[in-house]
């Protein structure tokens, strides 16, 4: 499942978690009146790439507060590539307030189904620098929650000591039910799948996802019919190295 798809998914199943999405072929199509939100006094635009062919690795991405800003990096990452796509999602400055980001990771193994939930500190150096610099997937890691066989309660893998997670109980407890929710989608369809969903927690315990994919969107588009399981998830990791 490539991004743009996985966001169109995630809108679908689970509306109230989901960020804002408006999704975008070409510049020419894109309708201006639906970028500004009534609700929103700073108005702030994230601008990501997808493809519908090719690997989405490491696409451009941007931050904008200029809708003429916005409309020109788009026009010259059409130009570069005419594959690419776009979603805009409308935010305030809040979208970059979360303490902690991560992802949930779903493995549709029908011998040994696992739901892993990792999470990330956020600091305003590595938001400043989230278009230019790492990108949160590549962030440290303080917190790995993994649940086998769809047990309620997780295996600790790895905790930093200042974590509390009774502070973050139900914002875990959100993440994990849409978690078992992502895998009886798939279950349902008979596919074997594993997927990876990025989120945000903010204070209170609010949980807004905003990335919906599989391995596949790492990899590249070749001849072979078949790809293993085992060989996405090498590609996953590897594209983690550099994008995460």
């Amino acid at each position: 499942m490539k991004k743009l798809e996985g966001l169109k998914f995630l809108q679908q199943k689970f509306p109230k978690l989901t960020v804002d999405c408006l999704f975008v072929d070409k510049v020419e199509n894109l309708n201006e009146e639906a970028l500004y939100s009534k609700d929103k006094i700073e108005q702030l635009w994230r601008v990501r790439c997808g493809k519908s062919i090719g690997s989405e690795l490491n696409l451009p991405q941007g931050t904008f507060t200029k809708a003429k800003e916005l409309k020109k990096f788009m026009k010259e990452q059409k130009k570069k590539d005419s594959n690419m796509e776009f979603v805009i999602h409308s935010v305030s400055p809040e979208y970059f307030t979360a303490p902690f980001v991560g992802t949930l990771a779903v493995y549709n193994n029908k011998a040994n189904p696992v739901i892993r939930i990792e999470l990330q500190k956020v600091t305003k150096e590595l938001v400043d620098a989230i278009d230019t610099g790492k990108r949160p997937r590549d962030w440290e890691v303080c917190l790995i929650l993994d649940y086998d066989l769809l047990y309620k309660f997780p295996k600790i893998r790895k905790k930093d000591e200042d974590i509390n997670l009774e502070d973050l109980e139900h914002a875990i407890a959100v993440i994990h039910e849409v978690g078992e929710q992502i895998f009886e989608f798939y279950d349902e369809k008979g596919e074997e799948i594993d997927t990876y969903t990025r989120f945000n927690i903010y204070s209170l315990g609010r949980v807004l996802f905003d990335d919906h994919r599989s391995a596949s969107s790492f990899i590249p588009k070749c001849e072979c019919p078949v790809i293993s399981k085992d060989f996405q998830q090498q590609q996953y990791v590897k594209a983690n190295e550099i994008e995460r």
